[in-house]
């Protein structure tokens, strides 16, 4: 089952315009990333999720309502 999401880019991030450009809409998370494979980055999980345009990000999970 995907799970529904709203997307929040935070507004002082003014880089990536399509993240930009779906802000604020709803995605469907499709599923999490893997931490080392898919990123290195270090704080929140972070998950691929799709707009209903197709648009697909990595997004952290604190930038999903």
């Amino acid at each position: 089952m995907v799970e529904k999401r709203v997307f929040i880019y935070p507004p002082q991030y003014k880089t990536l315009p399509d993240y930009r450009a779906h802000s604020g809409q709803p995605v469907d998370v499709l599923r999490e990333l893997m931490r080392g494979d898919e990123y290195d980055y270090e704080g929140d999980r972070m998950f691929l999720v799709r707009a209903h345009d197709g648009w697909e990000g990595h997004v952290w999970e604190s930038e999903l309502l």
